[in-house]
């Protein structure tokens, strides 16, 4: 008697790339925390778009200097939503994130975005909570995304 092996072969689902777009206009100050804290996402793909939007500060030297693991759009200035908005255009991902250079994400902000989507796939927008904290990084007001609905 010859026993025969079954099984099934299941297509692979590879992770939906999430694009990231932060605008820029001479936050040279901010700008590498806000690189960093999308690079250090536990979510992977990420594709990060940082559009500089004509800086006269450090920004171009700053952004330069991540060579390929960021997509650096530098553009003549002509204001935030212009910004964005090159961002949107040049983004390749199924999802688009926007984090504003005066900003950081916690690592693990949109692995967990992506399950709660994963969860409610109808949604058309998924947002969260804000930890605000001041230049030196110290925590103030805390709000969770229960308290923007």
């Amino acid at each position: 008697m010859s026993k025969a092996a079954t099984f099934c072969v299941l297509p692979m689902v590879a992770p939906a790339l999430v694009s990231v777009v932060i605008p820029a206009y001479n936050y040279a100050k901010f700008l590498p925390a806000a690189v960093e804290s999308v690079l250090a996402q536990t979510y992977s793909p990420i594709e990060l778009i940082v559009v500089d939007d004509g800086s006269t500060d450090e920004t171009p030297a700053i952004l330069n200097g991540y060579g390929d693991r960021i997509r650096n759009i530098r553009k003549v200035n002509a204001g935030l939503s212009a910004a964005r908005n090159t961002g949107i255009k040049a983004a390749h991902g199924q999802f688009v994130g926007f984090l504003d250079a005066d900003d950081l994400w916690m690592p693990d902000k949109i692995a967990m975005q992506m399950e709660l989507y994963a969860r409610h796939p109808e949604a058309g927008c998924i947002g969260c909570g804000v930890q605000v904290v001041d230049a030196d990084l110290k925590e103030g007001r805390r709000t969770s995304h229960t308290d923007l609905v």
